[in-house]
């Protein structure tokens, strides 16, 4: 913020709440928060935003991890969430498709698309599925390559494709 020319107590205000993992303490904390009026209010998770949202129906809240926001009724969609609610969704399930689209965006016509997947991450298995629908119905070529650590082979500049698609 310094380096935009914003200073603290001078330009901006920043109070801090923290639950410590504790969810039990998020509607105390939404309250306090609520209660000093601000412009908007920062949190990083679905169940704060929540908390948030059912203490105020006006402060802008912004999440910066949420977590199927439709089905907490924090958004009426993922695309145009309306409301007081936005942020960033962390889905691995959509993530694919949107991931997808930027590409083709950024290189319009490509016909192979490169995916590079961490094996042990447990949610490489909804991705792997979230890509391949995606890809399912435009004329791409998708080639894979999935790593477990920096000394996988897969890592080397030469590595051939994973063939497990």
């Amino acid at each position: 913020m310094a380096e935009l020319g914003y200073v603290e107590g001078r330009d901006i205000d920043l109070e801090r709440r923290y639950a410590a993992g504790d969810l039990k303490r998020l509607p105390v904390l939404a309250n306090e928060l609520v209660k000093l009026k601000p412009d908007v209010i920062l949190t990083s998770t679905s169940a704060a935003a929540l908390a948030l949202a059912q203490v105020s129906q006006s402060i802008p809240i912004v999440a910066t991890a949420m977590v199927d926001p439709v089905g907490f009724g924090l958004a009426a969609s993922e695309a145009r969430p309306g409301g007081q609610v936005t942020g960033i969704l962390i889905s691995s399930d959509t993530l694919p498709g949107k991931q997808l689209a930027l590409a083709l965006e950024v290189v319009p016509g490509a016909k192979k698309v490169g995916v590079l997947l961490n094996a042990l991450n447990p949610t490489t298995t909804v991705y792997r599925a979230g890509i391949k629908a995606a890809v399912a119905s435009l004329p791409i070529k998708l080639v894979s390559v999935e790593v477990r650590s920096s000394d996988d082979p897969s890592c080397r500049s030469h590595s051939r494709p994973s063939s497990n698609w």
